[in-house]
């Protein structure tokens, strides 16, 4: 993961620190998100122990809803912020390339094809701008959902806790596994 945060700031460079503010916001809406799950499980809870009323469901209907609103408020702001400052990153990228290559010689284009060039100003920095515009913010959603499962997960049951963790470690490791032989 480190390596993933090292190759962003050196590909965006100072502009990488635009990013912040969404992955914050994408880790604010994870928390909402897992406030929606508490909401069902304590009602699971009520309907178990035979304690769900009337009163419950509207109270849990009403935050539910609250959840819903500051959700769809939050979700909607960090997709905005990241589009839009993921555009901005790589625009400056394109300019700086464009004006590097300007900076080139002649003998350089003997030597390279324009079409190597022209891709990576135009499908290298489009899949760059994708991981800053789509894939970034949920990977670090993901991660921290994630530990916020975990750690209510131990705040329940231990044992559960612990078989989380497990199925977490076999997935990435079989992630991994199958993406170096696959």
């Amino acid at each position: 993961m480190t390596g993933l945060i090292k190759n962003i700031r050196k590909i965006a460079g100072i502009g990488s620190r635009r990013l912040i503010l969404p992955i914050l916001l994408s880790c604010v809406d994870a928390i909402f998100n897992m406030s929606m799950f508490g909401i069902m499980i304590a009602s699971i809870i009520n309907l178990v122990e035979g304690t769900f009323s009337k009163d419950l469901l509207i109270m849990y209907s009403l935050i539910l809803l609250g959840l819903f609103i500051i959700r769809a408020i939050v979700s909607s702001i960090n997709y905005t912020q990241t589009q839009y400052r993921g555009a901005d990153i790589t625009a400056d990228l394109r300019i700086s390339l464009g004006n590097h290559i300007r900076s080139l010689n002649l003998g350089y284009f003997n030597k390279n094809s324009i079409g190597r060039l022209n891709s990576t100003l135009t499908t290298d920095i489009a899949d760059f701008e994708n991981v800053l515009t789509h894939s970034l913010s949920n990977f670090f959603k993901v991660i921290f959902f994630s530990l916020l499962a975990i750690c209510f997960a131990f705040s329940i049951n231990a044992t559960y806790a612990l078989v989380i963790v497990v199925v977490i470690l076999l997935s990435t490791t079989f992630n991994g596994h199958w993406r170096q032989n696959g």
